[in-house]
């Protein structure tokens, strides 16, 4: 038997810690669908979609226990004193350099390790055990198993993964008031608003706007670096106003986006599976609107700060041709074919993290 594991409903703050005797009870599942997680120090994290259609379900989980290898070819150790080196990158790429991130902080960043390849310039975290994180501005403690995290510096984007679990905070009933306010802002506008507005059909009553954008590659800007090169090769000089435009084009990104005009309803990317799943698909991209207001401040790895300010729009790509499964609590699988741009993959990190089985109040 094993003691003191926890197990728990991914993403959500409902679970238990198994006793002496390795055992443990959960209620008050209330979805048709979810991931079960069970974690414990020095075991392999156990992951199993179940559907839940009967009132009681009695399970036996076997963990593995952790067997550390060793490439046979390549040895990549940890980096000496990688907490103090990558601690700031790595906080502003988990929790969101945003304004309510600084209520956020790790209880045991000793666990955290480092690699950095330099070849191919990423950055990658591992973690034997979860990250016990504290949220200040929402009233959460999170427990994060940490599965993946990689930074690529050459391609400027940031790709991490884990299973969360949420315990409330304990507070006087003023603490509890201004958590709860920060909740209803945070959930406004959000992914997890955005999927069960999906869920519903109801994207206009919930202030959302979708449009269909294309991206198509910047051949202007490949023209110029062409053009820029056979100069250099030519020892060509190059006239003042090219220079100019030059300048210009290359600062451009590598692709152009196009926004359609009429806006979409829900039905016409999400389909009905059965009566309690809902099914997203889309080619292209969306851009999505959210037409409250939403002041947030951000300063990310790649971009400078950036404010989102009036009506942030957000942008969403499937990564393959697979479909999304959505619940009615606004969770999806699998999250990782949904890539974020924009507002959202600014906004969406740890710090703004709510749990599936979080009520909006109006």
């Amino acid at each position: 038997p094993i003691p003191f594991a926890s197990v728990y409903m991914n993403n959500s703050s409902i679970g238990a810690t198994s006793n002496n005797n390795g055992e443990f009870a959960i209620n008050g599942i209330a979805v048709n669908r979810f991931d079960l997680i069970c974690s414990s120090v020095g075991y392999d994290t156990y992951n199993e979609q179940f559907v839940f259609n009967a009132k009681n379900i009695n399970i036996k989980i076997n963990l593995a226990k952790k067997v550390k290898t060793l490439d046979a070819v390549i040895i990549q150790p940890f980096e000496n004193n990688g907490w103090q080196k990558w601690s700031k990158v790595f906080l502003d790429n988990l929790f969101g350099n945003i304004d309510h991130a600084t209520f956020c902080t790790i209880k045991n960043p000793q666990v955290i390790k480092f690699r950095f390849n330099k070849k191919q310039n990423v950055l990658t975290a591992i973690s034997e055990e979860p990250i016990i994180i504290i949220n200040k501005y929402l009233g959460y403690e999170l427990q994060f198993d940490l599965q993946l995290f990689d930074i690529n510096f050459n391609e400027k984007s940031t790709l991490f993964a884990g299973f969360p679990f949420f315990k409330k905070l304990k507070g006087n009933l003023r603490k509890q008031e201004k958590w709860r306010k920060h909740k209803q802002e945070t959930y406004e506008g959000s992914v997890m608003h955005f999927m069960r507005s999906v869920y519903r059909n109801q994207l206009k009553q919930d202030s959302f706007e979708v449009r269909v954008l294309k991206r198509f590659a910047n051949f202007e800007k490949k023209r110029v670096k062409l053009l820029l090169q056979e100069n250099i090769k030519n020892n060509r000089i190059i006239l003042g106003d090219s220079t100019v435009y030059f300048s210009k084009i290359l600062k451009q990104s590598d692709s152009l986006d196009y926004t359609y005009p009429n806006e979409i309803l829900a039905d016409s990317f999400a389909y009905k599976i059965d009566s309690v799943t809902v099914g997203i698909y889309f080619s292209n991209q969306l851009a999505i609107k959210y037409l409250k207001p939403k002041k947030v401040m951000v300063t990310t790895t790649f971009h400078g700060n950036t404010f989102f300010k009036q009506q942030p729009i957000s942008i969403i790509s499937l990564l393959n041709t697979n479909e999304i499964v959505l619940l009615a609590d606004g969770s999806y699988f699998n999250p990782l074919n949904l890539f974020f741009e924009g507002y959202w993959g600014h906004s969406e990190k740890l710090s703004s993290l709510l749990p599936v089985d979080y009520v909006f109040e109006e």
